[in-house]
């Protein structure tokens, strides 16, 4: 006996919302089963800093928050109706999906989504908001760690350091000169742009990129203040960290140090390799923790990591709070999200 069209799409459904749920879990029990039992000796044996573990939930939701409203001036600067307030909301919605979406539906996806079905002809400025305010987010992290860089100096040492310093400072003045480029240059640059599209491989990918970007031409003054609030975000997601480490630790790394090693993880964890990035944050935090502090720390990475994706976790059910309380036209846009291809 055939199964019928339903049958088969409630097992999909079953097998997707087990994946959403159990790839998370399933990378958090073996990055647990990683942790040497000396590190577990050190956990305990640090006197903890309850206070400062505090002091990182608040900063790290500032800076969500703060996220949020970099996303709202974006679509402001396009005349795009939208409240702060409704901005916070459906950055708080996007977040909680970054961690539970697999496929088409992630944050940027659906409030793509919910803009466009409220604002008809607005359907490429609101999804070249969502993909800017990556592309703004993503600069902002690399001018955190290329300064911090610059104001540690010599004082950090090494094959690795001066690897990880050659690489940052590159991207960073690359995408400089690309962003200013494009958003500041006339029709040389255009007709630049133009010859590249046609290349194959390479042109789509500039063409997702700089179509968006040219679009803020008229309004550079929102573009800058966005790019500037990308990097308060980021200083602030450090700090948020730093506490972690201090409020665990007798030894961390210092905090001019999670300045570099902070934004450079989370480049890493940008990467689509997991689930919002679980697993290969705390790889990658643990791995800088080894190789760039100039002392010798008694902090596990993978520790600090799991309690920083606690803390966003936490912070990401106040979404939770906000979908449910949703009017039907969040509802209605997730479906659309989850249905339809990615097009931003």
């Amino acid at each position: 006996m055939k199964s019928t069209p339903s049958k088969t799409m409630s097992v999909k459904q079953v097998l997707l919302t087990v994946a959403k749920f159990g790839v998370p879990v399933g990378i958090v029990w073996y990055l647990v089963s990683q942790i040497q039992p000396e590190q577990w000796s050190a956990l305990q044996a640090s006197p903890k800093e309850y206070s400062l573990l505090a002091l990182a939930m608040l900063v790290g939701l500032a800076a969500t928050v703060l996220s949020y409203l970099r996303w709202w001036l974006l679509v402001r600067s396009h005349n795009i109706p939208l409240t702060p307030t409704e901005g916070v909301r459906l950055g708080a919605i996007g977040f909680l999906l970054n961690f539970v979406s697999i496929g088409a539906v992630g944050g940027d996806v659906f409030k793509a989504y919910f803009l466009s079905r409220r604002t008809p002809g607005k359907k490429i400025e609101v999804f070249a908001t969502a993909l800017v305010d990556r592309v703004v987010g993503l600069y902002g992290l690399l001018l955190v760690a290329s300064v911090a860089l610059w104001m540690i100096g010599d004082s950090l040492a090494g094959d690795d350091v001066a690897m990880i310093r050659t690489v940052v400072y590159s991207l960073t003045l690359a995408g400089a000169a690309f962003m200013l480029g494009i958003v500041l240059g006339g029709s040389l640059i255009d007709k630049a742009l133009d010859r590249i599209m046609d290349v194959p491989m390479v042109g789509p990918f500039v063409h997702r990129i700089a179509d968006p970007l040219r679009a803020f031409r008229h309004h550079t003054g929102a573009f800058m203040i966005t790019i500037a609030m990308s990097v308060v975000v980021h200083m602030m997601l450090a700090v948020a960290i730093y506490f972690i480490a201090a409020g665990l630790y007798r030894h961390p790394p210092t905090l001019p140090e999670h300045m570099v090693i902070v934004p450079i993880a989370n480049a890493v964890a940008g990467l689509p390799i997991s689930l919002a990035g679980i697993g290969v944050f705390e790889g990658a935090l643990d791995h800088l923790y080894a190789k760039l502090p100039q002392q010798p720390t008694d902090a596990s990475g993978t520790i600090v990591g799991l309690v920083y994706e606690m803390v966003k976790i936490t912070i990401a059910m106040i979404g939770v709070v906000f979908y449910w309380t949703g009017q039907r036209e969040v509802r209605e846009s997730f479906q659309a999200a989850s249905t339809a291809p990615a097009e931003s």
